[in-house]
């Protein structure tokens, strides 16, 4: 056992031999790949968080008929390790395939939508590329406002950055 491993982890490998005892390959097993990833993402340990959230992008892609978006869920958390680790283009592609779930799911005009359409245009802000930027912010506002109201605390977010 490695001498730096914490509680969490752990507890995480005890999980882990308890879902294998019970012949769990599924669900269960990816949701524990998530809370891993996200252990190991919080102590700086991003390729093992990487590894955690590419198995469990790996299950549900297969079984996209039981959590239809539970794939964006992990792309999500993909790009956010990428992005903390610098790796722009990365998490930029896992942005847009997260989108493209999502708008597959839900339409359009989803929340969801959103907020991925915000986190790519950020993205893209930080990359220069304003113009994309612009438009990707003002798609979400425009969900934003259409499906949550003209007080939702995202509106005045964009409304102090001149979007």
């Amino acid at each position: 056992m490695d001498g730096r491993e914490g509680k969490g982890q752990r507890l995480g490998r005890k999980t882990l031999a308890v879902l294998e005892r019970l012949g769990e390959q599924g669900e269960l097993r990816a949701i524990w790949h998530l809370q891993m990833a996200e252990l190991c993402r919080k102590q700086k340990d991003g390729d093992v968080a990487v590894w955690h959230l590419n198995q469990a992008l790996s299950y549900w892609e297969r079984e996209r008929r039981i959590q239809p978006l539970a794939p964006a869920e992990a792309l999500d958390r993909l790009a956010r390790v990428a992005f903390e680790r610098g790796q722009r283009q990365s998490a930029f592609e896992y942005l847009g395939r997260s989108l493209a779930i999502r708008e597959e799911s839900l339409g359009e005009s989803h929340p969801a939508i959103a907020e991925t359409l915000w986190a790519l245009g950020q993205q893209e802000r930080e990359r220069g590329k304003n113009e994309a930027a612009s438009r990707r912010l003002a798609q979400a506002r425009d969900i934003w406002k259409r499906e949550l109201g003209t007080e939702h605390w995202s509106l005045s977010i964009l409304d102090s950055l001149g979007i």
